[in-house]
């Protein structure tokens, strides 16, 4: 499409969960279906062994079975995660050991290739940072910290926003975050994602689109943005 179209501006969205990467892949195999777990009796008697065995194939029949489940699994995901029963976790990108990763600056390399692929079409392209959930609302990084048994001195919440916000401007990047604004508003009560899912609700969308309409209209118009502006 981007060949054949002319285009205003690009907008491209990074959630800090998990769109940082530590390789440049230029394509991905098929992928295959979800392994499903076949019920039988546990061989030993341990915690690993009777949730194979008894627990995953129960999760299995009944997640394809049953929406009052899916509801009920996605509501408890994090204390079903403390005992292995969800493949929720906690992003290796908050850890204060990820600090001198390469991924900060191949995420930004990735983003400058889309960002070239934009320019040789004169096209400006907008870079957005969207906050994890526990970034926004305190106690759901209380029940992180709970269920997963994390020191709270060996994680950094902002570290992926710094550490992308210093990539993209060394690079000349526009990349905006709002996640003081948003985290603001949690702090008042506003409630910026879904209680089923970790997506944004429509609160967090709003919430995005008011924070970088003045930038879109400003780029759009063909005013000039400098990149420590926008971060």
């Amino acid at each position: 499409t981007l060949p054949r179209s002319h285009f205003d501006l690009g907008i491209v969205a990074l959630y800090v969960g998990n769109d940082t990467v530590e390789a440049v892949v230029d394509s991905f195999p098929e992928k295959t279906y979800a392994r499903r777990h076949n019920l039988r009796i546990p061989r030993e008697m341990k915690r690993k062994e009777f949730i194979d065995a008894l627990l995953f194939p129960i999760n299995d029949f009944l997640e394809t079975r049953s929406h009052l489940f899916i509801l009920s699994r996605s509501t408890l995901s994090v204390q079903l995660a403390k005992i292995g029963l969800t493949p929720l976790y906690f992003p290796v990108v908050h850890d204060r050991s990820e600090a001198d990763s390469a991924r900060w600056a191949t995420t930004a390399y990735v983003c400058e290739r889309i960002r070239n692929e934009f320019e040789r079409r004169g096209t400006p392209v907008l870079f957005v940072l969207i906050p994890a959930n526990y970034q926004v609302h305190d106690e759901l990084f209380e029940d992180y910290i709970e269920s997963f048994g994390i020191d709270p001195e060996a994680v950094d919440l902002r570290q992926p926003n710094c550490m992308l916000a210093s990539e993209f401007e060394a690079r000349g990047m526009l990349l905006v975050d709002p996640l003081d604004e948003m985290a603001s508003s949690g702090a008042e009560g506003v409630r910026m994602y879904g209680s089923i899912d970790i997506h944004l609700n429509e609160n967090g969308h709003r919430a995005v689109a008011e924070f970088i309409l003045p930038l879109v209209l400003r780029l759009i118009s063909g005013n000039h943005v400098t990149p420590g502006a926008a971060t």
